[in-house]
């Protein structure tokens, strides 16, 4: 292999971090959660930047591009990755795309409930109403469907 393009950095980031930045990016590395992407992607640095220098210490983070210095593009090809950024939780889901502070606790919170841990102590999870074995979405919670009927009835004269 080729020696690293020393060109081939990401831009510095220019922010401080924030307390629920930190938060969210040690909640990611407790998690597994880990971001692929390229130097060169502005949607992977907007990424970096919304962070913060002190909080994207901790993100797990994987270099695509063989010319950077600490590249893994193996991992990338491995891991099946698509796009920049692509954020891959521990149950396999692929998120592609910017994500927000709310997006990452939102899905943080899914994985941690598929997980079955780290629940607030005394804390019950019920299954959905009607809800198969299997943990299928029960037909009288579909939101649509049972909207529309909703809507239907109420316009009635």
């Amino acid at each position: 292999p080729s020696p690293p393009d020393p060109a081939a950095v990401a831009p510095a980031i220019a922010e401080a971090s924030g307390q629920r930045e930190v938060a969210v990016a040690k909640r990611l590395r407790e998690a597994g959660v880990t971001m692929y992407g390229t130097w060169w992607c502005s949607f992977c640095d907007a990424q970096r930047q919304s962070f913060g220098r002190e909080a994207w210490t901790q993100v797990p983070y994987v270099e695509c591009d063989p010319r950077a210095a600490g590249a893994e593009p193996m991992k990338c090809q491995t891991a099946g990755i698509q796009g920049f950024p692509e954020w891959v939780l521990p149950s396999g889901l692929h998120v592609n795309g910017l994500k927000s502070m709310d997006d990452f606790e939102t899905l943080l919170a899914a994985e941690t409930s598929k997980a079955g841990g780290n629940r607030p102590a005394g804390t019950t999870v019920l299954p959905m109403p009607g809800a198969g074995k299997d943990g299928e979405a029960c037909e009288d919670c579909k939101v649509g469907d049972s909207l529309a009927a909703y809507k239907a009835a109420s316009t009635k004269p």
